[in-house]
């Protein structure tokens, strides 16, 4: 079974002569009778290109096909099953080529594979050679790269693309002080925390971007199990010196890590506590949720309802 499809100048209708350039260079280079090769792991590893033809807009992936637990009820589906299924509909992971391929559909798509490989190491490494940084951040400024993260094990988000990737969302902190609850924006939550309010969670996670990568830092302000306690001085710390809240995904957090110096990061100095004449404008005090009364079941299930064991197929 030939795996990828026969190429010729003019299937694909570029609108960036680079994309065109690259593209074509893997293509041309590409084995005409590629086989797949089983790995020494017993998993079948390959690296894939797949290319817009209307546009020319190109995403490069690996992908891994190990065998299903013996355990399954259908153990006729070997590894060479879904290698075969998987070559025919699996074009990719990635959010944005899975939102072209639904907007478009697979029938404006050409895949190819590039190489099947001995082991998932392997995979990876050919990876992260087609997509490094240099090569993401060239298409990704032309917009005709629908990789948003550079290849192999250890991804990096480059700093332009963290800039246009995802929608800003901004997260609430819960801080408590003399009994009362308060909700405030994690931009403000340092100098709460240096006017005595403490966090109403336990359980705190930080976040920081060094040499380009995503680092987080947990915070635990109550004794669990054989963890380390944290401090609330601890914390303040951590925020005087660039970690901030926010989950790592969002737009939010990773502007303001972008904005940070990366190469040199400067500690940043500690603000001073807030003087008596300018108190902290404390929100208001969340009301406390009412409770309705608990709805009375309308209907019983049978017994019978529940025997799904016997129906799986």
């Amino acid at each position: 079974m030939k795996l990828n499809p026969t190429y010729s100048s003019g299937d694909i209708n570029f609108i960036h002569d680079e994309a065109q350039i690259f593209v074509e260079s893997i293509i041309n280079n590409l084995d005409d009778n590629i086989t797949p090769i089983l790995g020494d792991d017993g998993s079948y590893h390959y690296v894939y290109l797949v290319v817009n033809k209307t546009n020319g807009f190109f995403y490069i992936g690996k992908k891994t096909v190990k065998e299903l637990n013996s355990k399954r009820k259908f153990k006729s589906h070997s590894v060479e099953v879904q290698l075969q299924y998987l070559l025919k509909m699996y074009y990719g992971s990635g959010r944005n080529i899975q939102k072209a391929i639904e907007t478009e559909g697979k029938s404006n798509f050409l895949k190819f594979v590039i190489k099947f490989c001995k082991s998932s190491k392997e995979g990876f490494d050919l990876e992260n050679r087609l997509v490094d940084e240099e090569t993401l951040k060239q298409f990704f400024n032309l917009q005709c790269m629908y990789n948003i993260q550079t290849g192999g094990i250890r991804h990096k988000i480059p700093l332009i693309v963290n800039k246009r990737v995802g929608k800003a969302r901004e997260l609430s902190i819960y801080l408590i002080k003399n009994e009362n609850t308060f909700k405030v924006k994690p931009s403000e939550v340092l100098k709460y925390l240096l006017d005595g309010y403490v966090p109403k969670s336990y359980f705190i996670k930080l976040y920081k971007i060094e040499n380009q990568r995503m680092k987080e830092k947990q915070i635990r302000l109550k004794k669990c199990g054989t963890n380390s306690l944290n401090s609330i001085s601890d914390l303040i710390h951590a925020l005087q010196n660039g970690w901030i809240f926010g989950h790592p995904k969002t737009l939010r957090a990773k502007q303001h890590l972008a904005n940070q110096s990366i190469e040199q990061p400067q500690l940043v100095q500690p603000p001073q506590p807030l003087q008596p004449p300018q108190p902290v404008q404390a929100p208001q005090p969340l009301q406390p949720i009412k409770q309705g009364r608990p709805r009375k079941p309308t209907f019983q299930f049978e017994a019978s309802l529940f025997d799904w064991q016997d129906k799986i197929i």
